[in-house]
């Protein structure tokens, strides 16, 4: 495996070896242009022939330069120069060759031989010259001025007059047809002349004698300068600097010498695409370019010079040399200038807003301070600190103002002494049960001594600040504090007086009932005499037996219970003092009261039908004011039947549970009910449909219900009479656990 792996790692060494002696390969490319002066047109060709091979090409290429010289007299000149090159570069070994012009085009064909049978690519402005040259790819870059005239006539809409200046022979030589075709279009408008085969200070002498409405339209051949002739850039410059009419141009070297501008190629277009062909013609491949586009380029100086629109330019028109703008001349400086202006704007407006927070937060801390003042006079607030170590009472000065202080006066040296004795030790356990966690807020109410040395009473608030410091509000009470005692005392007089009227309406009504008791104690007496008259004659006729006699007392036990529970109920209802609530039955109540009544009852010939409700629980309630209500809801329903007829008087009473935790007892009669069917009037103290009546009877029934926590009221019945209904609430389950 080891051996394997070695090959295999020669094999790669091989082909990394092979690919990088390819990818190392370089050419070597012999340029031939057509004079021994570098112009700048060519100059810019060789800079974008560089650029392109520099950029794109993978091989290395070296850029050979020789100049030909057009002066060649004779053809053994043109040998000399051949051989020169053969003996110079035979070292070498030149892969491509390169020709500017028409002249090297026609020098590489005479003589390839010398540099031998390599590529060329070569310029020219004749198509005709392509199929000519073999082994060859050429870029074709024909002379058309007129797109440039059309840019004249665009910026010189009232031209007259052009005039064509080159070295050309003849008009022909200037690739005229689209020129003469543009013209016909402009036939009886624009005068064309040509100024052809001018010796160059004639033809300086011509164009400064132009007509107005005139433009000049240098367009030279390209076929080199003779050494009497000075290059075509320079008499373009003479030509603009000379001239009394605009002069345009077909070469970019032109622009920035005088001359207005032109459609044209840029040089170093030309010199990438050159180069493109050639490392194409390197690797064998030929062909021919002729679409090379060019553009518009303009010289602004030239335009503000004769006063031409730069308004009228073609879009995508370059403009060269324009005045730099303020914006280009100081970008830094401005870029700079608007970013602290930026930041210092921003630093404006930043302290503005914190200026006007700053005030609108000073305003809202008055108004605070306003109304905190405010309240605290209204509410009569005062202000404390207490240091619990040191024993310290703070007195701020509203609390000074609350105890009568003033400024000038000195409080105690203890204030702790400001606080009543009695109230001192709670006060003191609140504040450090609160400072120490054990309580969640401090609230109390107590009492201190002002200047005067009168009780004030003070309601405190504070939060630990610290767990022997604390700081709160005090809020004088005393005022508070005097109108709850005074209406303490006067719900208590209320309530001795309500107790008092219960205590007369049971008087009143034991009085009514004074007959029924004598009724009914008047049974028990009679069956007591009448037993102790029957055991005394069992005595005196000696005919007592033991068990007569213990039967007959038995008796007389049983009638003396019974009327003692007779005066027993009879006090209760006399009964003064607070209400006693426990757990009652109210079945039981009911039957307590029916006995009570039950001679009224059977002498008014009234049948009582009762419903006892199965299940009902007992309530917590006061048994003697419970029996009151009943008592007094059962005589108002006798009252109501004196006038329906003997055998028809009827009462029900039921008792039944109503909704969650309530029972209801319902005492219903077949009586007159009520003539105007509002009867809620009939509650309010002395209102009373009675003759002989007090009208307290209802209106103490509704305070003992209310006391209850129950609800009385009353309402007609569909056929006769009215029915009371009273809803109390249902004893607690400890309560009847206890009953139990």
């Amino acid at each position: 495996m080891h051996q394997r792996f070695c090959r295999g790692a020669c094999l790669f060494t091989a082909i990394s070896a092979f690919a990088a002696s390819v990818a190392a390969q370089t050419h070597e490319v012999l340029l031939l242009q057509p004079s021994e002066q570098l112009a700048p047109e060519y100059a810019g060709i060789e800079a974008g022939l560089r650029s392109e091979f520099a950029n794109t090409s993978v091989d290395s290429t070296r850029v050979y330069r020789e100049f030909v010289d057009l002066d060649f007299g004779q053809p053994v000149d043109r040998r000399i120069f051949a051989d020169y090159l053969r003996a110079k570069y035979s070292s070498v070994g030149i892969d491509a060759v390169v020709a500017l012009s028409d002249e090297a085009v026609r020098f590489v064909a005479e003589h390839r031989d010398a540099i031998g049978d390599v590529p060329m690519v070569f310029t020219t402005a004749d198509r005709a010259a392509i199929d000519l040259m073999p082994k060859s790819s050429s870029v074709v870059l024909p002379l058309v001025p007129s797109r440039t005239v059309e840019l004249a006539l665009l910026l010189q809409p009232d031209a007259e007059h052009v005039f064509v200046v080159s070295d050309a022979a003849i008009a022909d030589d200037l690739g005229l047809p689209p020129l003469r075709e543009l013209m016909h279009g402009y036939a009886g408008r624009l005068e064309v002349e040509y100024l052809l085969g001018l010796n160059p200070d004639d033809l300086l002498e011509r164009v400064a004698r132009l007509p107005a409405h005139s433009f000049v339209l240098y367009a030279p051949t390209d076929r080199g300068s003779t050494s009497n002739e000075p290059p075509v850039y320079e008499m373009a410059e003479r030509l603009a600097a000379r001239a009394n009419a605009p002069v345009y141009g077909v070469q970019d070297s032109f622009v920035g010498r005088g001359i207005v501008g032109g459609y044209m190629i840029h040089s170093e277009q030309i010199g990438a695409e050159i180069a493109r062909q050639t490392l194409r013609a390197l690797r064998g491949e030929y062909g021919a370019v002729d679409n090379l586009g060019g553009s518009y380029v303009v010289d602004s100086r030239a335009l503000s010079r004769w006063n031409l629109d730069q308004a009228r330019l073609p879009s995508g028109t370059e403009l060269l040399f324009a005045p730099a703008s303020l914006w280009k001349l100081y970008q830094g400086w401005i870029i700079t200038l608007l970013v602290l202006v930026a930041v210092q704007f921003a630093l404006i407006v930043t302290l503005l807003i914190q200026s006007i927070s700053r005030r609108q937060d000073r305003l809202a801390l008055a108004e605070t301070a306003h109304r905190f003042q405010l309240a605290r006079v209204a509410g009569k607030v005062g202000i404390w600190q207490w240091d619990l170590e040191n024993e310290q009472i703070i007195v701020e000065p509203e609390l000074r103002e609350l105890l009568g202080y003033d400024a000038s006066d000195e409080l105690p040296g203890d204030t702790s002494a400001l606080i009543y004795d009695e109230d001192l030790p709670k006060l003191r356990r609140a504040a450090s049960e609160h400072a120490r966690g054990i309580t969640p807020s401090f609230e109390i109410q107590y009492r201190m001594l002002d200047k005067g040395g009168h009780v004030r009473w003070f309601l405190s608030r504070g939060q630990a600040l610290a767990r022997h410091r604390l700081i709160g509000t005090a809020i004088d009470i005393t005022d508070r504090r005097r109108d709850e005692d005074e209406r303490a005392r006067t719900l208590n007089q209320l309530q001795e007086q309500r107790n008092e009227l219960a205590h007369l309406g049971r008087a009143a009504m034991a009085g009514a009932l004074s007959g029924a008791v004598a009724h009914e104690l008047n049974q028990p007496l009679s069956a007591m005499m009448s037993n102790a008259r029957a055991g005394l004659q069992f005595i005196a006729k000696g005919l007592a037996d033991g068990q007569e006699i213990k039967d007959i007392l038995a008796d007389i036990e049983s009638d003396g219970r019974r009327a003692g529970e007779v005066i027993r109920h009879l006090r209760s209802l006399l009964r003064r003092g607070e209400a006693q609530f426990e757990t009652v039955d109210l079945d039981v109540i009911i039957s307590q009261v029916l006995r009570l009544i039950h001679s009224d009852l059977v002498s008014h010939n009234i049948k009582v039908t009762r419903e006892p409700g199965a299940g009902v629980p007992t309530i917590s309630a006061d048994p003697v004011q419970l029996q009151q209500v009943i008592l007094n809801l059962v005589g108002n329903a006798c009252d109501a039947l004196k006038a329906v007829n003997p055998r028809d008087r009827r009462i029900s009473i039921g008792v039944g549970v109503r909704g969650a935790g309530r029972v209801r007892i319902s005492v219903s009669d077949n009586g007159c009910g009520f003539a105007d069917g509002n009867p809620e009037h009939l509650f309010k103290p002395f209102v009373t449909t009675k003759r002989s009546g007090l009208g307290l009877g209802l209106s103490i029934s509704r305070s003992i219900i209310e006391a209850h926590g129950g609800r009385i009221w009353a309402e007609n019945n569909r056929d006769a009479g009215a029915t009371f209904h009273v809803d109390l609430a249902v004893a607690a389950a400890t309560d009847r656990e206890r009953v139990a």
